[in-house]
């Protein structure tokens, strides 16, 4: 784990000392296990994956594992339908797990394209009555973040529209990131859009999903709040990722982890 800032580390892929391998590309189930197990362990207030873009079966079970999940969007229609495709997926993964491995359900399951969660959920409940459902653990659908906004809500809108067939609830927004040249600007130097340009609308969105990942940390008891730093005037915050939290009571691993999905 290497220190990036005060009070944020970053903890490389693959291609950063494991090298790049079919085995660390690919790991088997026990392996992913065990490195979740081991995130779940490190000492920090808050673990943010960095899931990636697919619908792969390592994607789906990160996702699947953190207690927050965004889905990271941008305004394109095919964007939109791959971050439906993910959201049903990861759903539809997190349900079937829950079924015994023998169980021949479990295979049904997976080469079913249900229609509605609560149909998923109906067959779940049957095949595994004395398993916890999820039906009542995951009512809540994942945040979104709409990437390179051009400021109308088409997007998130259209992606609402799609998914709530499913889910059989709304989506709920976390924040929209305008498209902003100082974000370009800021890649090329390697720096956070913050650092270098705090007074951008990128910054400023950036700001504002902080404010509201905050919110949800302390209303789900993962984190006390933080005196929110603000990043204008040159100010640095305390981490690139807009999260600003102090010392907090330990909570259980399994309560600090917040994957990240891209869905280009």
């Amino acid at each position: 784990m290497r220190p990036l800032w005060r009070n944020l580390s970053l903890i490389a892929g693959a291609g950063a000392g494991a090298g790049e391998t079919l085995v660390t590309a690919n790991p088997n189930w026990s392996m992913k296990r065990r490195l979740l197990r081991h995130l779940a362990a490190v000492d920090a207030d808050v673990v943010i994956a960095d899931v990636g873009a697919g619908t792969g079966i390592h994607e789906l079970d990160f996702f699947n594992a953190g207690d927050i999940r965004i889905v990271v969007t941008v305004p394109q229609p095919t964007a939109s339908v791959d971050a439906n495709r993910f959201i049903k997926l990861a759903t539809i993964r997190e349900s079937g797990t829950t079924v015994p491995t023998r169980n021949l359900t479990r295979r049904s399951i997976e080469r079913t394209d249900f229609e509605t969660a609560a149909e998923l959920w109906r067959t779940v409940d049957v095949a595994a009555p004395d398993r916890r459902s999820p039906a009542g653990k995951r009512r809540v659908s994942p945040w979104v973040i709409v990437n390179q906004s051009n400021g109308s809500r088409r997007a998130y809108e259209r992606l609402q529209a799609v998914s709530e067939r499913f889910q059989g609830h709304e989506l709920r927004l976390l924040g929209e990131i305008p498209s902003d040249p100082e974000v370009a600007a800021s890649i090329a130097k390697f720096l956070p859009v913050f650092e270098q340009a705090p007074n951008s609308p990128a910054a400023a969105a950036f700001q504002e999903i902080a404010r509201k990942l905050d919110d949800e940390l302390t209303r789900m008891s993962i984190a006390k709040r933080a005196t929110t730093r603000t990043f204008s005037g040159g100010t640095k915050p305390a981490s690139p990722e807009a999260v600003t939290l102090r010392q907090r009571e330990r909570s259980a691993p399994s309560e600090r982890f917040t994957p990240r999905s891209r869905c280009p």
